[in-house]
């Protein structure tokens, strides 16, 4: 009889999970997502040419993980390789199936990248939806001065929202675009303006009137330092 016993895919995840930051994101991106690479450079403010070099070094990366999925019932092995949530596994297969057939691309080609996706999202996401991910908050981060403002901060240490409080904050903020940058740039393109700078003359910043919430600035720097761990 016949030995029907999958493959060892544990590799392709482990593959997935060593490249680096920057390219790790932009693949989730562009292949989970769906974004171009000219709608990536705008979200994480990039010049596309960037974009582009990193998803080439990122599929050289990983291509050596997908020179054995050839055959579509590697998908289904792919998914029962990795224990997980019954329900998570079909929802996953579904939209596999649905961007294969959307896809004008060669089925072989097709092929490679959807088990990627598979696995991507399987050992990434858990549970949370693709585009919530990115967007889910680890930190907020609260400047509690006249005006008031909060920053959201992803996982990735990114400014993903910003809340205003007063007309003073919302006319501070109309003339910045500080979403998707990291919260360190954002912090000094924002306490740096000239709008911010009028308020701050008049009641200075002090660690009591700057706080954190949902933890500390640590926090997010551990959600990365966990993120980006083989």
């Amino acid at each position: 009889m016949a030995d029907t016993k999958s493959p060892d895919l544990s590799h392709v995840l482990e593959s997935v999970m060593k490249l680096p930051d920057k390219y790790r994101i932009i693949v989730y991106l562009h292949y989970y997502e769906g974004y171009s690479a000219v709608e990536i450079a705008g979200i994480l403010h990039k010049n596309v040419n960037t974009i582009y070099t990193h998803l080439s070094r990122a599929k050289a990366g990983l291509k050596k993980c997908w020179e054995v999925m050839r055959v579509k019932q590697n998908i289904y092995d792919a998914f029962d390789a990795v224990s997980c949530d019954e329900a998570l596994k079909g929802q996953t297969l579904d939209y596999v199936i649905k961007h294969m057939r959307r896809s004008r691309k060669p089925v072989l080609r097709r092929m490679k990248w959807a088990v990627s996706l598979a696995c991507l999202l399987l050992f990434a996401t858990s549970v949370l939806g693709g585009y919530s991910l990115y967007y889910t908050k680890a930190a907020v981060i609260s400047i509690d001065v006249n005006p008031g403002i909060e920053l959201d901060i992803n996982r990735w240490g990114k400014v993903v929202g910003q809340n205003t409080y007063g007309e003073e904050s919302e006319t501070v903020l109309q003339t910045l675009s500080l979403k998707h940058l990291e919260y360190e740039e954002a912090l000094a393109l924002l306490l740096g303006s000239d709008a911010m700078q009028q308020y701050l003359k008049k009641t200075p910043l002090s660690p009591s009137r700057w706080k954190q919430k949902t933890g500390t600035l640590r926090c997010s720097q551990a959600f990365r330092s966990a993120w980006t761990q083989p």
